[in-house]
């Protein structure tokens, strides 16, 4: 299925045009391919936002009840060392 597109021309800063051309290729895009990609990105639901902080969350916790558990067993350790 062919998508249909439009021609927009438009000036930008020439940092900007750099910064494009920069990550088009490291992105091994074109600079229209980069600028699509990122436009299209911009009109995502912001549920990907949700989904990073809850991710976030979800290693804090991880690695606090990781630290919980290494102290709980150094601390078992001591216990059967002495017993």
């Amino acid at each position: 299925m062919a998508q249909e597109y439009s021609q927009v021309n438009f000036r930008i800063p020439s940092k900007l045009k750099e910064d494009i051309e920069k990550a088009a290729s490291a992105n091994n895009r074109s600079i229209t391919s980069e600028l699509v990609s990122r436009l299209e990105e911009s009109f995502e639901p912001e549920v990907r936002v949700s989904e990073t902080l809850e991710f976030q969350l979800m290693m804090q916790s991880y690695l606090e009840q990781a630290k919980q558990i290494k102290e709980l067993k150094e601390m078992l350790e001591q216990v059967l060392k002495k017993g």
